[in-house]
């Protein structure tokens, strides 16, 4: 695309291998390669298969949600007031949709025990009697088969994550200025920006986001 896609937010461009635009405005795009943009990549949901690279020197990566399996470069990532901007990479996209649907039943599955434990709890301080008696025991058995549940999803977890993470070496470059309001996710890690930070890498150093600076 030559000169740039303005989109409405809400319909999806499937890319089969690498884009190329102008700029990139309020656009959900996802690709199966690397997308090029010249100098403007704002409020926009991009999930590509390799990297992102914004190219020209005063080029700015503005709102919006970028996710590469590889690596994310621009000169610049948000701005000076604050506007929030996720920069995610070390995720590989295919294996997305069954993560999050199995962290989901996780999460929800450990609600419904927590509020098991805190009705076995409010039941063992009434009186004795045999209504007591059944009560307990019938919320014990479930709260048990869903405690075996939990430990069954937490192993599908582990493996699903596995993959989901099977990514060596992401990093995202910023070869100018990366501001407050920017969020960067490597894998399962998160770093906020809270200063103004120049000319720096950010990838993990023994499962845990650092940033170095880059000449």
């Amino acid at each position: 695309v030559k000169e740039g896609i303005n989109g409405d937010g809400k319909s999806i461009i499937t890319v089969g291998e690498d884009l190329h635009s102008g700029y990139i405005s309020t656009q959900v795009i996802k690709c199966s390669g690397t997308v090029h943009v010249s100098f403007e990549l704002r409020n926009s949901i991009i999930e590509c298969d390799d990297e992102v690279v914004v190219i020209k020197n005063n080029g700015v990566i503005i709102g919006g949600k970028i996710t590469a399996t590889n690596k994310v470069t621009s000169p610049i990532i948000g701005n000076d007031y604050g506007v929030t901007t996720e920069i995610e990479v070390g995720v590989v996209l295919k294996h997305k949709e069954k993560y999050i649907r199995k962290k989901t039943e996780k999460n929800e599955i450990e609600k419904q025990v927590e509020e098991l434990k805190k009705q076995i709890s409010y039941i063992a301080q009434k009186p004795d009697n045999n209504a007591k008696t059944m009560q307990l025991m019938n919320y014990k058995e479930v709260w048990g088969r869903d405690t075996a549940m939990i430990i069954k999803i937490k192993n599908d977890l582990k493996e699903i994550e596995a993959a989901y993470y099977a990514v060596e070496n992401p990093a995202v470059y910023v070869l100018g200025k990366v501001f407050p309001g920017t969020v960067i996710k490597i894998k399962d890690k998160q770093f906020e920006v809270k200063d103004v930070m120049t000319k720096v890498k950010f990838h993990l150093v023994n499962g845990e986001i650092f940033h170095d600076n880059i000449k």
